[in-house]
């Protein structure tokens, strides 16, 4: 019964019905001695994240982090870490969202989520003004994939940069950003950034083009 709840939690979450999903998910969760609590907790959580409300995610995940009984849950446990980290930074608490992170990668090493955790710690750093802190880990990304999780680690690299007044250099990573990376998201921002720091270098005609370069092709 607790694996067809676990499934039926699947399917509701699928179609974007998270209270209901939640709901099943919980009914498992609140049985201690199920043997699929950690996977119900987990999913649970994502629910709560789902529905914004990354406290209560916060009070589910943490269990990964500080009871050992749920360390290595398969499949479950790094992801779950992982995503405590998300719910801190949700809730703009970045030295807990850091510590959690840190947590992924110093538990499980280059597991499937070192590099997320790595520019979840990334964020982390930059909100707490750790710019050189910050750019060294987003670094790390960068070295470790060349997927959008690299873009996406160039302009921050970018931001901390400029947040430095720092032009040239932050100027010099968002052109590889829009130039390297044709995802809309990555694209256009990483180019409004760039005019930011050009209008700060007093370059307004390099500026002007970039901007209407974005007003004329960006979609609306």
């Amino acid at each position: 019964l607790e694996r067809v709840r676990i499934r039926l939690g699947g399917a509701l979450f699928d179609k974007k019905d998270f209270a209901a999903a939640q709901g099943q998910f919980d009914s498992v969760a609140n049985n201690e001695k199920s043997p699929h609590r950690g996977q119900a907790l987990y999913r649970s959580a994502e629910c709560a994240l789902a529905q914004g409300k990354a406290d209560d995610a916060a009070k589910k995940l943490v269990v990964f982090r500080d009871n050992g009984a749920f360390h290595n849950v398969p499949g479950v446990s790094d992801r779950a870490v992982l995503r405590l980290g998300h719910a801190y930074l949700e809730l703009k608490q970045w030295e807990p969202a850091r510590q959690a992170f840190e947590t992924v990668i110093a538990r499980y090493g280059n597991g499937p989520w070192a590099i997320d955790a790595r520019y979840g710690m990334g964020l982390a750093l930059q909100n707490q003004n750790r710019y050189p802190d910050a750019i060294n880990t987003y670094v790390q990304v960068t070295q470790a994939t060349q997927d959008e999780r690299a873009g996406r680690a160039k302009l921050q690299i970018g931001e901390c940069q400029a947040k430095q007044n720092k032009f040239k250099e932050a100027g010099d990573e968002f052109q590889t950003v829009y130039l390297g990376y044709d995802i809309p998201e990555l694209k256009w921002t990483a180019m409004l950034e760039h005019a930011r720091v050009l209008d700060a270098e007093k370059k307004p005609d390099a500026a002007i083009k970039l901007l209407e370069r974005v007003a004329k092709d960006a979609p609306k």
